[in-house]
């Protein structure tokens, strides 16, 4: 018996073996394009500089950057994030 995968009609079979990077999530974009630029001046920051996310300040900031850029806003009060970075971070 042929496996169902080895069955598909040939233009479904050519959907599947397209490279992930030409269409869907991967793909660059208006917004995505600012993200490395973005970042970087709300965490105070230059776009080569290396950052150590085991900071909590740090990596609070860092999630706050990447929901309001996201979002287009942040609405979660700092005590939520915090509490967030401080299970991420192994801290409770």
């Amino acid at each position: 018996m042929t496996p169902w995968r080895l069955a598909a009609p040939r233009p479904v079979q050519a959907r599947y073996r397209r490279p992930q990077a030409r269409r869907g999530a991967g793909t660059p974009s208006g917004p995505r394009r600012r993200g490395p630029v973005g970042f970087p001046s709300r965490l105070g920051v230059t776009p080569d500089q290396t950052i150590d996310v085991t900071q909590p300040e740090t990596m609070t900031g860092l999630v706050e950057a990447i929901i309001r850029h996201e979002n287009g806003q942040q609405p979660y009060a700092r005590e939520v994030i915090l509490a967030g970075v401080d299970m991420g971070l192994g801290r409770v």
